[in-house]
């Protein structure tokens, strides 16, 4: 007979960044992980691409926050953080500007829902009587898409560059 089981630990392993002083010794260490923005440019063939930065990165001292090309001199179209808005034109779902929300992104994918989905949204997936559904696009999608980043004001009023008002 086994004994009864008391204590679990649970070791996460972490990949740190080290910081070091000017002799080479490391003093901290941070834990590298979350983006803070999607760089988004026109790469060599025409089609958008784009870097995620991390927000380490975006916390150092070298870092532009207005910046208008990347590190590369590729001129910069529009720079996506989490929660920012979005106008596209959706013609696969009935046509015409939809405005979207960036819920999260990650290399190579920006995952959007309709601007007025709020609430677990984890926990709706779940639920087969609700229609909403994710929208995930590449930078090449979003250009397809004709995504555009777009400004609403606190009386909820859309100022799309994209359009005339």
């Amino acid at each position: 007979m086994t004994p009864p089981v008391r204590k679990v630990r649970i070791l996460e392993t972490l990949t740190v960044i080290p910081i070091t002083d000017k002799d080479g010794n490391p003093y901290k260490a941070y834990k590298g992980d979350g983006n803070y923005c999607y760089d988004i440019y026109v790469g060599a063939n025409g089609k958008w691409t784009g870097d995620v930065i991390t927000r380490f990165a975006a916390n150092r001292p070298d870092f532009d926050p207005n910046a208008k090309m990347t590190p590369d001199g590729m001129p910069l179209l529009m720079r996506i953080r989490g929660g920012d808005m979005l106008a596209i034109e959706d013609g696969d779902e009935g046509g015409g500007r939809k405005i979207m929300r960036v819920v999260k992104f990650s290399k190579g994918k920006i995952v959007l829902a309709a601007h007025m989905e709020a609430g677990a949204l984890k926990a709706r997936d779940a639920d087969k009587e609700d229609p909403f559904k994710y929208k995930t696009a590449s930078p090449a999608g979003l250009q397809k898409l004709r995504a555009r980043i777009v400004h609403v004001d606190p009386a909820g009023r859309v100022f799309d560059p994209g359009t005339s008002n």
